[in-house]
């Protein structure tokens, strides 16, 4: 079904249309004379990276060749001017990294020069070509990379596999390895060679990359000591290292501290020491992910680091370290649960920094700012203070001295201090003294309103 409906089953010439339902039912190019190149923008055209350009292969073994492209894609190999195809044995699709192998028989092709070329459905009309020379030797022992085996993507300082083959039945010893980035050459130590019934195969893991390779690109070349023009060369890329960031933390109650970050997988994490050494941590590990995790509860660790000024490094695999950092900490400040005045005493009680030793020693500020030992911690980090009064000002407040890592944490919220309230008492009643109860009563004085009423006074006698 189209966009517009169903769609056309002819042609318009009325032949019938097929409509492939999988990749692998794609058909071949028929015409592939040179194409203008027309490529949607970010597509990796399908390019050799082994055999080296005008090298040799043995036809008694098994034609490899190798390179990128863009992932997901198809390949096609073909040699001569007639672009004849060649039937893969192995290999045909570009893998999720971008490389691509792919393994023909040479037995059918007779001694001498072709031109190769490979092809891919991602990016049609273009075509890359290596000129190499057939031979008829079964002892040829020409060097050759497994591009897919290989690591062709690593970081500075990282680690990554070499594997390939000798084109030869027969042991060539050990083989240097080397990488080349901007006129300098990193030797990566040598390889053994190993014999097997079809081929000499070399194959090492965990080969360390030196730190200080330049990102970018890179060719990883191999070759026999005894015959130098006996080589291989692929390009790597190269990426920078990544760098390290550490912080440790606590949580009130808890038993342990928690180093968190994040470093470059495959090194180690040091720590230095009081007294300035640096020893690598068993128990801190940089995941797959570049991140670490690391809870720190064993009370032996205490004594392991310089924790009142804990420094850290990454170790490498090649034997160097990146630069020393400081780990920054981050302790929370106790929490107060309770303030209360209790048999003349100021009583306190919270939760800190635990400690399986039950270690740490919780402070109180005095009136005068200074800070004194005021009791100690159980394990899970609650304590219970009992303090004298007059010790204390208007507002005081609390901190832990940790001793896992020798520093004091932020101090709590300041908290008020309770005072004893005094006893209400009844005012005294006043009493009449002897002097107040014998005193005279004061004689009052006729006013004019004292006069007697016209109804109530004895009338005057009339004179007569």
């Amino acid at each position: 079904m189209g966009r517009d409906g169903p769609l056309p089953r002819r042609g318009t010439d009325g032949r019938p249309l097929r409509f492939p339902r999988d990749p692998e039912e794609r058909p071949e190019p028929t015409d592939l004379r040179a194409r203008h190149l027309t490529i949607k923008l970010g597509v990796q055209p399908a390019l050799f990276t082994t055999p080296r350009e005008g090298t040799f292969l043995s036809s008694h073994f098994w034609l490899s060749f190798g390179g990128i492209g863009e992932p997901g894609a198809r390949i096609s190999l073909s040699y001569g001017p007639d672009r004849t195809p060649m039937h893969l044995a192995s290999g045909g699709r570009v893998n999720d990294d971008g490389t691509w192998s792919a393994m023909t028989l040479g037995r059918t092709m007779p001694a001498g020069v072709y031109d190769f070329y490979v092809t891919e459905d991602a990016a049609s009309g273009h075509e890359d070509k290596r000129t190499i020379r057939i031979a008829d030797d079964p002892h040829a022992s020409q060097l050759q990379w497994n591009v897919t085996e290989t690591t062709t993507r690593v970081r500075a300082g990282g680690v990554m596999r070499l594997n390939g083959w000798t084109n030869s039945t027969q042991t060539l010893g050990n083989l240097d390895v080397q990488l080349v980035s901007q006129g300098r050459r990193f030797s990566l130590g040598q390889v053994p060679t190993t014999a097997t019934n079809q081929s000499a195969i070399f194959d090492k893991r965990d080969v360390p990359v030196p730190a200080n390779v330049p990102a970018g690109m890179a060719n990883l070349v191999v070759s026999e000591p005894k015959n130098p023009a006996n080589y291989d060369s692929i390009p790597v890329e190269i990426l920078p290292t990544l760098p390290m960031k550490l912080s440790l933390t606590a949580k009130n109650g808890d038993k342990g501290r928690t180093l968190t970050g994040s470093g470059q997988p495959g090194a180690s994490v040091q720590f230095r020491t009081a007294d300035g050494t640096w020893v690598t941590d068993e128990w801190t590990h940089i995941d797959d992910d570049g991140s670490i995790s690391h809870a720190y509860n064993n009370p032996s660790r205490k004594a392991d680091w310089d924790w009142a000024h804990l420094t850290a490094r990454q170790h490498f695999p090649d034997g160097t370290s990146g630069p020393e950092i400081t780990v920054p900490v981050t302790l929370p400040a106790p929490d107060i649960s309770s303030v209360t005045w209790s048999d003349s005493k100021v009583v306190v009680k919270g939760k800190t920094l635990g400690d399986s030793e039950a270690k740490g020693t919780v402070q109180v500020q005095a009136a005068d700012g200074t800070w004194f030992d005021a009791g100690g911690v159980s394990a899970n980090g609650s304590f219970s203070l009992s303090l004298d009064p007059s010790r204390l000002g208007d507002t005081f407040k609390v901190r832990l001295q940790d001793d896992w890592t020798k520093r004091a944490t932020p101090a709590s919220v300041a908290q008020q201090t309770p005072r004893p309230q005094a006893t209400p008492r009844s005012a005294p009643t006043p009493e009449a003294t002897t002097e107040a109860t014998t005193q005279p009563a004061p004689t009052a004085t006729p006013t004019a309103t004292d006069a007697p009423t016209a109804a109530s006074s004895t009338p005057s006698p009339r004179a007569g």
